[in-house]
């Protein structure tokens, strides 16, 4: 099976906003389920990070806006 053909089982809801949390809302807003999702999708090997915090900086969304 390809890692692009894993697929979640469930989902839970957040108790805590955390880092993680926070990339995750940024990669999905965007339209993509997470950051390996994105790469797949676009086809890059990195993610543009802010340095002081490491949170997403930058996204293409799905729909190219």
């Amino acid at each position: 099976m390809a890692s692009s053909d894993v697929k979640p089982k469930s989902i839970s809801r957040a108790k805590q906003w955390s880092e993680e949390i926070e990339n995750l809302y940024r990669f999905q807003q965007a339209g993509y389920r997470d950051e390996i999702e994105y790469k797949q999708v676009k086809q890059v090997s990195m993610v543009d990070r802010w340095p002081e915090t490491g949170y997403v900086k930058k996204l293409q969304r799905r729909d190219n806006t």
